[in-house]
């Protein structure tokens, strides 16, 4: 996105994954931060990329926190979303990253997806199923 005039923050809980994000995104501002617990201004961005990022959430406060980046939207925001397909929640080994250590997954089934945006924005969801 910097590629294109933007101005890119990103934020991840670990500083290993930060460092790996700045030498691709080198334009890019970055934060060590919990996306749990984030804290920006109402209204702040004009857009908010999560690719997967939330599949690391447990279902449990997944509403919580799509909740509070839809606060942090400006009225006009986007919001790309992209999840794992399925049901469940899991602890996986991942040994990508010069690393081998778990990862937590939570799976969403379109339906169940549907029904938590539509409760936070109140509106139809755009939703596409690949």
């Amino acid at each position: 996105f910097t590629d294109m005039s933007a101005e890119v923050l990103g934020i991840d809980y670990c500083s290993n994954l930060i460092n790996i994000a700045k030498s691709h995104a080198p334009l890019a501002d970055f934060k060590l931060m919990d996306i749990e617990t984030m804290s920006f201004p109402v209204g702040f961005f004009d857009g908010v990329w999560s690719a997967c990022s939330l599949a690391h959430v447990s279902k449990e406060i997944f509403p919580v926190v799509v909740n509070n980046i839809h606060s942090i939207l400006k009225r006009s925001g986007y919001f790309y979303l992209s999840l794992k397909k399925g049901s469940g929640e899991i602890l996986e080994r991942d040994s990508r990253y010069d690393g081998d250590f778990k990862k937590f997954w939570s799976f969403y089934e379109e339906e169940e997806l549907k029904n938590i945006l539509q409760s936070i924005y109140c509106v139809r969801s755009k939703l596409a199923t690949f």
